[in-house]
């Protein structure tokens, strides 16, 4: 049966940073699928939440400073959930026989 479809997340110009080691490998990996010649689908988010928790969420609560950016743009963050479900319906979709993900719940979504 083989590799039908190869969906990897990608961070949102992840090729315009490459002195950012996670950015370079991120874009060094983008460029490997493009070049592969496998069936693959890029999708580039802006970025994920749950690692903020620690970083922004705790900090704020106990009212101590966290680190920000001068940016004139906002990035938005989303939560892995947000991301989960809308890409289960989409692969499955494309695969309808042999589609399920599981989350950390260990608890099946099944479509």
């Amino acid at each position: 049966m083989g590799i039908q479809k190869y969906v990897f997340y990608f961070i949102h110009n992840c090729d315009k940073h490459p002195e950012v080691p996670l950015m370079e490998i991120k874009y060094c990996t983008e460029k490997f699928l493009r070049d592969s010649g496998l069936n693959h689908i890029v999708i580039r988010l802006c970025g994920f939440m749950q690692g903020l928790i620690g970083q922004y969420a705790v900090p704020i609560l106990e009212e101590k400073s966290v680190w920000g950016t001068d940016a004139p743009t906002r990035i938005a963050y989303m939560d892995t959930r947000v991301i989960y479900v809308p890409q289960f319906i989409f692969l499955h979709a494309f695969f309808p026989t042999s589609c399920f993900l599981s989350n950390r719940s260990a608890s099946t979504l099944r479509i």
